[in-house]
């Protein structure tokens, strides 16, 4: 058989995660087995297990893909020394995370963290990889605030993280719930 090329290789295993998201969007994270990804993936197990041992590894590849796409994302925002607001940021997070059909799949492995160690260090350093980045983000825009830039930067990213991680859960809970609405309330009420 021949070998895949690096970008083939990475198509493949965007393929599987998207398979992957799509089945723990349907059936939960818990309830989703790896047959369950391989038939919706159509390709083989062998296929599939060629490229990641587990649900754990393919979560892992999952997150670092979105990371890396908000990394792009923030990096866009703030080119040529633009300084998004803190209500800039929320919205275009929370767009972009419900726009690739993730937040449920989040609410889920929030949820299992507690009980499987290997979700919750994946949370755990996801987390702190986001929270990095917005921080970064965050400073032109706390740069142009009166204060001390870092903490203003640190609280705007905290506060971000926790508005997200609501609307999110919110969302999942109450599908009718008009994210967008509840976004809108928050950043007027913190003007």
């Amino acid at each position: 058989m021949p070998r895949l090329t690096e970008a083939t290789r990475h198509d493949r295993m965007s393929q599987i995660a998207d398979a992957a998201r799509r089945c723990f969007a349907r059936n939960g994270f818990a309830g989703t087995s790896m047959a369950d990804i391989i038939t919706e993936s159509g390709l083989s197990a062998g296929s599939i297990y060629s490229h990641f041992p587990g649900k754990a590894e393919l979560t892992r590849f999952t997150s670092e893909s979105l990371l890396e796409a908000r990394r792009a994302s923030l990096a866009a925002m703030t080119r040529e020394g633009a300084a998004p607001t803190p209500a800039e940021i929320l919205v275009r997070l929370y767009d972009e995370m419900a726009g690739a059909g993730v937040t449920e799949m989040l609410v889920q492995i929030w949820a299992e963290a507690p009980h499987d160690p290997l979700l919750a260090g994946l949370a755990r350093d996801k987390i702190a990889q986001v929270r990095e980045l917005l921080h970064e983000a965050l400073l032109p825009w706390a740069a142009t605030q009166d204060g001390d830039v870092q903490r203003l930067a640190a609280d705007a990213t905290e506060t971000i993280m926790l508005l997200f991680q609501g609307a999110t859960v919110r969302q999942t809970l109450e599908p009718e719930a008009d994210a967008h609405v509840l976004l809108a309330a928050v950043v007027r009420l913190l003007r």
